[in-house]
């Protein structure tokens, strides 16, 4: 199932697009759309087909399922210096890169996203809190992976928003895009920082990026379930290990995890009763979901699946008492 929805599908109607092999076969449109990091994003064809297309110098491009959109086609080539960065190339002479064939994608920074989702936060806290939720388990997730590979420092200018646009069947909810960085990216923070930052941002915070470098971290009253973003914030701040893990699993139980009402009150060993009660009958749910046909390939649903998958009780009961208590434990 994971390697189903993890492999890139080809959108009807860009079969030909998904062709392309080389810098012939797409063409530019325009200036750029957006850029993040060494990437630099393009309206352009392929195939007769509109499509969005990435340039980068970087030769090597790791397409993770969770950390951006997959492309239909993917070559290296030498690129036109001007349409690339302007850090990350030398004056003429073509620059050796990576070009990326994307659907139509709707890109927009973190900033803009956080400042269209922040509305919503008095007038339907239910959805902003599912939306904000879903943008910092992506960014977390992405941040863990860096972690993975020996990196301690990013920044917040480092991820884009992309919507699918112009086509029937598009994910509705946003996916982020993080690029990793480059030597001229600064100021740079730690993982645990810009994990602050951007929920802060999606808070309203002022200064987001001065806030998570001081600790002076808030969470506004009109949040639903505050404590537990008062403790996602408490364990960024504390920087340790496995802050990322944990600030994961209560992200993951705020979008996927049962209602806490059946659970509030019960002694430890009642608690991973009714948890492993009701993590069976979801994947009893998602198996039934299965026999019926594939499941979409969105964001939501891949995240979800893998919570399923990955979780146990024992996670699921230590996490359940960040909503509880007032201080942060640990698990």
């Amino acid at each position: 199932m994971l390697d189903q929805l993890s492999s890139p599908l080809c959108p009807p109607g860009l079969e030909e697009a998904a062709r392309a092999r080389r810098w012939a076969d797409v063409g530019v449109c325009g200036d750029a759309v957006a850029s993040v990091g060494q990437r630099v994003f393009y309206e352009g064809e392929a195939g007769g087909r509109e499509v969005t297309l990435m340039l980068t110098p970087e030769t090597k491009v790791e397409a993770h399922h969770l950390l951006t959109p997959l492309p239909i086609a993917a070559f290296s080539h030498a690129l036109p210096p001007t349409l690339l960065d302007a850090h990350a190339t030398d004056r003429g002479g073509a620059v050796q890169g990576t070009v990326w064939v994307l659907p139509p994608l709707s890109l927009t920074s973190l900033q803009s996203l956080a400042g269209e989702t922040r509305a919503r936060l008095t007038a339907a806290p239910a959805e902003w809190e599912r939306q904000t939720c879903l943008v910092l388990l992506q960014l977390v997730t992405g941040l863990k992976h860096m972690q993975a590979q020996g990196l301690e420092e990013t920044c917040l200018d480092l991820t884009l928003a992309a919507r699918g646009s112009k086509l029937e069947g598009h994910d509705p909810d946003h996916r982020l895009v993080i690029a990793p960085p480059a030597e001229h990216d600064a100021p740079l923070m730690s993982l645990c920082q810009v994990a602050a930052a951007a929920a802060q941002l999606f808070m309203g915070a002022d200064d987001p990026l001065l806030r998570a470098r001081t600790g002076s971290l808030a969470v506004p009253a009109a949040v639903p379930s505050r404590q537990a973003f008062r403790a996602l914030l408490q364990l960024l701040h504390q920087e340790k290990a496995g802050s990322l893990t944990k600030v994961k699993c209560i992200l993951e139980l705020l979008l996927f995890g049962p209602e806490s009402a059946g659970i509030q009150g019960k002694d430890p060993e009642e608690v991973e009763a009714v948890l492993q009660k009701w993590l069976d009958l979801e994947r009893a749910t998602l198996l039934h979901a299965l026999i019926r046909g594939p499941l979409e390939a969105s964001v939501l649903t891949k995240l979800h699946l893998l919570f399923l998958v990955r979780s146990n009780t024992r996670v699921l009961r230590e996490a359940v008492k960040f909503f509880e208590e007032p201080e942060v434990t640990e698990f």
